[in-house]
């Protein structure tokens, strides 16, 4: 592969940056509306991993999503703008703030040629699972985005980097460009995965760990699925689904890039991802579950509902699988999911395209019924607007909606935060990606609490639906200690 020029070399050197940011001011002068400058630069592949490493990965603020089955990454580091929002409008609110910066975004391509292409601008967000937090959430509020200061795009062996500024009438140009081209400097030494030295370790001996782990109280998750299944019983439910958490105390502060380079690692097929809201907390883990994607007017969403474990041996796991697609509660559990899915689509005037009958998702420890789902999307509807329909899904709440949630509320000891719930990106034109953050974990400091879930129907056993979280999190576990 040949040798790229590295950023800070074209900062020191190239000119037509200089005059595409003097350009950009002078458009936020006339509009009278900031504007925000996109420096796009094409590098040698590289890990983001060992960039996050370099930039305590809890206290500042970014988001990560690696899927090495699709061999993509994404790393959106530190604020150039950022917005928050609560309560039942909050995707609107979010969506709304977004189409402000709708024109008035610019990008310098690579050749060093400007353009009004807003498809590179991406504002990252996360959405609380409930709409309203309180202070136990650990600062992360119930609807934020930012617009990262540097975001980096790896697919396959091509890196590329974008630098975003927002360019006020009055805005000092010359400190921008030094503050970049000192945070960019590191990125000539980085090649291949982070050092294991940098990464960190857990203090804790896992004997210990594992001690505490293995002894987690269950008797309120088996006491809630009691009561759940006496109110699907009385026809009050038809499916709630509950979650459990670990909580995990550490002598020294938890080593998130480590966690993150197992998660990745043990889990290649899932979305493998990260979150800081730069005070201290993140939220990491490995989802198996996108819930929209947007691209070229074409919306993509999962369902996915309905599990077996992995067999120890090929003819073991033939067997499991086969008992999960003939078996009739898991292929309700995922029907219910599928035809909310469906019904949520109609009620915004969308076709939905799927097949009739669900396929495996197979993962490296549990397998399940998958049922990709489509639809053609006007301009008209944001992605935004689908995802207010969506959240939460069946497979993350429950049928009907509401009350599941309530179920939910009234039962489960902790709050929910950002478990179960929405985590990706929108750009201005309509483009997104949002996962679910289940099989994930909260870190603060010293302290982790990890979370899994498992959804109650008519013929669940209690027995069974621990056995299916306690499955979920002991993969978390072992990739995070």
């Amino acid at each position: 592969m040949p040798v790229l020029p590295y950023p800070v070399e074209l900062l020191e050197n190239h000119q037509a940056i200089h005059e595409f940011l003097r350009t950009c001011q002078a458009t936020a002068i006339h509009q009278g509306h900031a504007q925000i400058a996109s420096l796009t630069f094409e590098l040698k592949a590289i890990d983001p991993l060992a960039l996050l490493v370099q930039h305590s990965p809890t206290q500042s603020v970014h988001y990560y999503c690696e899927s090495r089955g699709q061999q993509t990454s994404l790393l959106a580091l530190n604020t150039a703008l950022t917005h928050t929002a609560q309560g039942p409008s909050r995707f609107d609110q979010v969506q709304q703030f977004v189409n402000q910066w709708q024109g008035h975004c610019h990008r310098l391509s690579p050749n060093g040629r400007p353009e009004s292409r807003q498809a590179n601008v991406r504002f990252f967000c996360q959405f609380t699972f409930f709409d309203q937090v309180s202070d136990s959430t650990l600062g992360f509020a119930a609807a934020n985005l930012f617009l990262p200061q540097f975001q980096l795009d790896t697919s396959r062996d091509r890196t590329t980097l974008t630098a975003n500024f927002v360019i006020e009438p009055d805005t000092e140009l010359a400190p921008l460009l030094a503050a970049t081209s000192e945070f960019l400097q590191p990125l000539k030494t980085l090649s291949g995965p982070p050092r294991a030295a940098l990464m960190g370790t857990v203090q804790d001996p896992s004997a210990q760990l594992a001690a505490i782990f293995a002894a987690a109280d269950t008797r309120d998750f088996r006491s809630a699925v009691r009561a759940t299944l006496g109110a699907i019983e009385r026809q009050q439910l038809h499916k709630v689904v509950l979650a459990h958490a670990v909580d995990l105390p550490l002598a020294g502060a938890f080593p998130v890039t480590r966690a993150l380079h197992n998660l990745r690692h043990r889990h290649p097929d899932c979305y493998v991802f990260s979150v800081s809201n730069g005070h201290g907390q993140g939220f990491i883990g490995a989802s198996p579950e996108r819930l929209i994607q947007m691209a070229g007017g074409v919306m993509t969403t999962d369902a996915l509902a309905g599990s077996a474990p992995r067999g120890r041996s090929a003819i073991e796991d033939r067997q499991l699988a086969q008992d999960l697609l003939s078996s009739p509660k898991e292929r309700h559990e995922h029907q219910m999911v599928v035809d909310f899915i469906a019904e949520q689509l109609q009620q915004l005037e969308l076709v939905p395209r799927f097949s009739p009958q669900p396929d495996l998702l197979r993962l490296s420890n549990i397998q399940h019924l998958h049922t990709p789902i489509q639809a053609q999307v006007s301009g008209n509807l944001s992605p935004l607007q689908i995802l207010k329909a969506l959240h939460p899904t069946p497979a993350v709440a429950g049928v009907p909606r509401t009350a599941a949630c309530e179920q939910i509320q009234q039962h489960e000891t902790f709050e929910r935060g950002l478990y179960a719930a929405p985590l990706g990106w929108i750009d201005p034109q309509g483009n997104s990606e949002f996962l679910v953050g289940i099989r994930s974990a909260l870190i603060d400091a010293d302290h982790a609490r990890l979370y899994a879930g498992a959804g109650i129907v008519a013929g669940s056993s209690p027995e069974r639906e621990l056995g299916e979280i306690q499955l979920k999190l002991r993969a978390l576990f072992d990739s995070l200690v």
